[in-house]
């Protein structure tokens, strides 16, 4: 079982994959097709416009790609959502290692005469956050909720197009958008929260091994599971889309500057891509064994 389990865990980056690739087939044969096509005007097209939004060209003739596509890279980002919540989780197995390592480890010589103390705040904060069952599950839940409401929505977007269902989809597509973004704000948020804990958690453990030399002590502490620069750029990614977003709703439901706004959809629609290229990253991260016990 455990063999089988592991075999799992190698392969989990494929869901992600899937995501980027079928997202990205998508954006390139819409906006492939538009350009080749001599970039048309559409009927769901405002009489300002000239710039194609992606619900424009996705309800013509490619409307089926436009489905399937966005069908399969929904279909595999929830599942990869619940993998990285689950494996992410200090709470989960917390981070740990064998008791022969560290005797091992202090039976090396000693670099330092006497072991400096530990601060206490670290252990309390290590339970505190351990403890904690609103943090540790109610928190990815909540983050799943509104990316599956999220997800839901832009695939009955791509169904009830704007050029046949134009109040349908522009109901949807608030509710969409608003919930991607804050889906993905709420796994950020979580995923700092949970470096701070690891952080704690080795420093409360694996603190007291102070013996041999450098080398040694990073030998036998266990190592985060987290990709920090993955954090970081999924971090940025959320932070300018909020941005975007908000200048995509005043230019094209206030100002009515819609090629602008048409503009920041795609720019906006290619950031997210970017965003599910760092969840390959963090789910590529768990084939290393990058920490022990599991």
């Amino acid at each position: 079982m455990k063999v089988q389990y592991n075999s799992v865990k190698r392969w989990a980056f494929v869901l992600p994959t899937t995501t980027v690739a079928s997202w990205l087939a998508m954006l390139g044969a819409l906006l492939g097709s538009w350009f080749t096509s001599g970039q048309p005007r559409y009927s769901s097209e405002e009489k300002t416009q000239s710039i194609a939004f992606l619900s424009d060209i996705g309800a013509q003739h490619l409307k089926p790609i436009f489905i399937t596509c966005t069908s399969i890279a929904m279909i595999t980002y929830i599942p990869t959502l619940i993998f990285y919540f689950y494996h992410m989780s200090p709470a989960r197995i917390p981070l740990s290692s064998s008791s022969e390592s560290i005797v091992r480890a202090n039976s090396l010589p000693s670099i330092y005469s006497t072991p400096p103390s530990l601060p206490v705040q670290y252990q309390t904060q290590q339970k505190k956050w351990h403890d904690s069952l609103v943090f540790q599950i109610s928190v990815p839940i909540l983050s799943i909720l509104f990316s599956l409401v999220g997800a839901t929505n832009l695939i009955l977007l791509t169904i009830f197009d704007t050029a046949r269902y134009t109040s349908a989809h522009q109901l949807l597509l608030p509710i969409s958008i608003s919930s991607h973004i804050l889906g993905c704000l709420i796994l950020c948020i979580w995923t700092m929260l949970c470096l701070r804990q690891y952080r704690a958690q080795r420093l409360s453990k694996y603190g007291g091994i102070y013996s041999g030399d450098k080398f040694t002590v990073e030998l036998y502490t266990p190592q985060i599971p987290i990709s920090l620069p993955s954090l970081a750029i999924k971090s940025v990614i959320v932070v300018i889309e909020i941005g975007l977003v908000a200048l995509f709703a005043v230019m094209s439901w206030w100002l009515e500057m819609f090629d602008n706004a048409a503009v920041l959809e795609w720019v906006v629609v290619l950031m997210f891509a970017g965003y599910m290229l760092c969840l390959i990253v963090d789910l590529w991260v768990l084939d290393k064994d990058m920490f022990h016990g599991r």
